[in-house]
C-alpha cells in the first residue's frame, strides 16, 4: 500500500471479510430480534464477543474503519431487538441509542488509538 508521503509505503493489515462475516453472524445469533432475554444479559454476551475480537484484531494494523462499521452493526441489532419488545412504538433507543447502550454497559470497539 502506498503512503501519503511520496516514496513511503506501509503494510495494510486488517480483519478479512470472512472474519467480519463470522463476527456478524455470531452477533446475530446473540441479539436475535425474537429472543426474550433482558438487555443486561444480551449486553454481557455481546461484550464478551467484542472484547475477544478487539484483543485479537486491535493490536496491529488499521482496524478503525472496520471497528466503526461493527459498532454501527451492533447498535442496529439492538434497535431491531428493542422494536420487537412491544406492539407500541418505544422511543427509548430511537434517539441517542449509541449513548444509551453505553450507559447500559455495552463496550464498543475502540475507533481511536
Amino acid at each position: 500500500m502506498r503512503g501519503l508521503i511520496k516514496g513511503t509505503s506501509y503494510i495494510k493489515i486488517q480483519a478479512s471479510k470472512k472474519s467480519q462475516t463470522k463476527l456478524k453472524n455470531k452477533l446475530r445469533a446473540i441479539v436475535k430480534h425474537r429472543t426474550s432475554n433482558r438487555l443486561g444479559v444480551l449486553i454481557s454476551k455481546v461484550n464478551q464477543v467484542l472484547r475477544g475480537w478487539k484483543h485479537y484484531f486491535g493490536g496491529i494494523g488499521y482496524p478503525r474503519a472496520i471497528f466503526f462499521r461493527i459498532n454501527g452493526f451492533v447498535v442496529n441489532r439492538f434497535n431491531r431487538w428493542h422494536r420487537r419488545l412491544s406492539q407500541r412504538r418505544s422511543k427509548y433507543l430511537s434517539r441517542g441509542a449509541y449513548e444509551k447502550l453505553r450507559q447500559a454497559g455495552l463496550e464498543y470497539l475502540p475507533t481511536t488509538r
